[in-house]
């Protein structure tokens, strides 16, 4: 067992004795700066062991039974790869509320993989991908695995802890749109990575649930303020790029298994208390768009890696 430390072009490296009573190995590595996909790439490829875990360095585990569940999932069951469930800490005033989150995709945090595995299949981070990059990792790795080779540990022992000057507190709520153009970057690169592995069904389902989902965010609470109009405007740029790439993709889908994830977008949106209404059907809000709204050229969804 042992900890890879990655230094991400910076001058930041611990003294090797500050390591020298812990039981286990602490490994340094420092690379020229290239962003967080580029760093956990280096910690992976440092890496020996037959499990690996990714970190971010301001979380911590937040049980003492972390590594006893880790190593007793693994040891009871021949898997390739573990979800667990994880805990937020929120602010709330002066206090601190723990939120859970249970088989989370867009997080890395908590989960846990067969390194070799993960070698076998070519699955990493995307270099080019600084952010909604864990997506992209969970989805490659989901999608590759069969169900029967995925395990699940119910109880939180990851703790995300609240970091005001990280990129995603720093944005709060407003992180999804904030952050659109990556998103849509993030979502292209994913479907051509499906794409070059012929796993057409994955294609469609990452084009059906893009869309689907952006039917629902843009219908948010958001969008009543004057001043997120600009904001908007730009999402809808950036999507209807998204929709120029691969509505012919979408226009071959399954309509149940459409209508599958437009429930389960609705639930999510009106769980989270910021679902307005349905003025219109998918398909005419997707015609209305393309009639109205000019998209950027396709290729500034492509991220060079």
């Amino acid at each position: 067992m042992g900890v890879i430390l990655v230094n991400d072009g910076e001058d930041s490296a611990l003294p090797d004795d500050l390591f020298k009573d812990y039981p286990y190995k602490v490994t340094q590595v420092t690379i020229p700066h290239g962003g967080v996909s580029r760093a956990r790439n280096a910690g992976l490829d440092a890496s020996k062991a037959d499990w690996v875990m990714i970190c971010d360095f301001d979380d911590q585990f937040c049980s003492t039974l972390a590594l006893e569940l880790i190593f007793c999932a693994i040891n009871e069951d021949d898997k390739d790869m573990y979800w667990s469930h994880f805990l937020e800490e929120v602010p709330q005033g002066a206090a601190m509320k723990i939120v859970p989150h249970e088989r989370d995709i867009i997080f890395i945090h908590g989960k846990f993989f067969r390194r070799q595995w993960l070698v076998d299949n070519g699955i990493r981070f995307h270099d080019g991908l600084t952010l909604h990059e864990d997506v992209y990792f969970n989805q490659l790795a989901q999608a590759v695995a069969s169900e029967d080779r995925i395990g699940e540990i119910k109880t939180g022992f990851y703790l995300w802890c609240s970091n005001p000057n990280s990129v995603g507190r720093s944005y709060g709520e407003k992180f999804l749109f904030k952050t659109y153009d990556h998103l849509m970057k993030q979502r292209n690169e994913v479907a051509k990575e499906f794409k070059r592995r012929d796993m057409e069904t994955q294609v469609k389902l990452v084009v059906s649930k893009t869309i689907v989902d952006a039917f629902y965010d843009f219908q948010t609470y958001f969008w009543k303020h004057k001043e997120n109009e600009e904001t908007y405007k730009e999402m809808e740029r950036w999507f209807c790029t998204f929709l120029k790439r691969y509505g012919n993709v979408y226009a071959k889908c399954d309509t149940r298994a459409i209508a599958k994830l437009a429930n389960q977008s609705r639930d999510y949106h009106f769980n989270c208390g910021c679902f307005l209404m349905e003025t219109e059907t998918i398909g005419n809000w997707l015609r209305h768009l393309m009639n109205e709204v000019e998209p950027y050229d396709i290729s500034v969804l492509d991220v060079d890696a």
